[in-house]
């Protein structure tokens, strides 16, 4: 059984506007972090997964996560998106939205580590992402 989480409807075509918007998330996370700058590294690879994850389910569905939390988008992704693989990138996904709190909004600065393994992990999922976009909306 899938849990019900709010969302809103919105157009399909909003779509490509999320997924830019997670394409340029991961062109500053890579950047962020050829700088050294891990903190800055890790919040865009969070940006870049959230808005990845918003852009699949938008083009799929016509509806967005509104719920309260990040994690919510991962259920939405669940229900609407099908294949064999969309459980591993819902993990993926999770992985990467468990941070945020840390990330963001916590008193430990990102390690060279820390920032590289989410980096790597948001790169996985946008490319999971961008490979089930429906071409209209790519």
């Amino acid at each position: 059984m899938v849990r019900k989480t709010n969302r809103k409807p919105v157009d399909r075509s909003d779509s490509r506007n999320l997924l830019k918007k997670a394409v340029e998330a991961r062109a500053t996370m890579h950047s962020e972090l050829e700088k050294g700058d891990f903190n800055s590294a890790a919040s865009s690879a969070v940006k870049c997964a959230i808005n990845a994850c918003n852009a699949l389910t938008v083009a799929v569905s016509g509806e967005i996560s509104s719920g309260k939390k990040h994690e919510d988008a991962a259920f939405l992704l669940v229900e609407r998106v099908r294949g064999k693989d969309v459980k591993e990138a819902e993990n993926i996904f999770r992985r990467i939205v468990g941070k945020k709190t840390d990330i963001d909004y916590g008193i430990k600065l990102a390690r060279k580590g820390d920032a590289e393994s989410i980096v790597i992990n948001a790169d996985e999922f946008l490319e999971w992402v961008e490979g089930r976009m429906p071409p209209e909306y790519r």
